[in-house]
């Protein structure tokens, strides 16, 4: 039996299959998952709710050339800065720092960290502005390509290509300080390091 594409489940949920809906939402809940708890910690199932709810009652289409992968991550970058602005209204952590009131349960990176190399590289990631942190794991933790990323974030993808090299630089600066002789290790193989730090598929 063929595989009904996701465009065509977008547009069937749209108009009110919500049998469409659900097959999207199990073919890309994981991925949506990974994307948003690193930084809401106990609000991933509502911001994942939200998400979903939003494309569901939008009538916009996936643009040309863009996957719905990279659209539905797009719509959840919007519902986290929403969140995220509003969090900063009630004085919750937002910014470099991940958007989180709450430390809540390890997050999927934080579970696969055993080695003391990827605890300080997580370390270090959440050091950075959170545009960096978003293109390090969606370059690394889920493949994307750099055209997929500027669709995420809605910018160029030379801007992509800068802003990733300004991370892994910014990072390899970074390490040695957090820990001279592990930091040093991480920062010599960081490509290795950061995706050995991809999340389990399972939620």
């Amino acid at each position: 039996m063929t595989e009904i594409g996701d465009e065509a489940l977008l547009a069937a949920w749209q108009a009110g299959d919500k049998a469409a809906g659900d097959v999207l939402v199990r073919r890309y809940f994981s991925l949506l998952f990974r994307f948003l708890k690193p930084r809401v910690a106990e609000h991933t199932a509502d911001l994942a709710q939200r998400t979903f709810l939003a494309i569901s009652q939008s009538h916009e289409r996936i643009p040309a050339g863009v996957s719905f992968r990279a659209w539905l991550l797009g719509v959840a970058r919007n519902q986290l800065l929403a969140f995220g602005r509003a969090s900063a209204r009630r004085s919750l952590v937002v910014g470099g720092a991940p958007i989180s009131g709450v430390a809540g349960d390890a997050t999927p990176s934080e579970v696969v960290a055993h080695r003391e190399e990827q605890r300080v590289l997580l370390r270090g990631l959440r050091t950075l502005p959170i545009e960096m942190q978003l293109v390090i794991e969606l370059f690394y933790w889920e493949n994307m390509s750099r055209e997929e990323i500027a669709a995420v974030l809605g910018v160029e993808t030379n801007t992509v290509k800068s802003r990733l090299q300004r991370a892994k630089d910014r990072l390899r600066e970074l390490l040695p300080r957090l820990d001279p002789v592990t930091g040093s290790v991480t920062a010599a193989d960081l490509e290795r390091w950061a995706q050995s730090l991809r999340p389990p598929d399972s939620a």
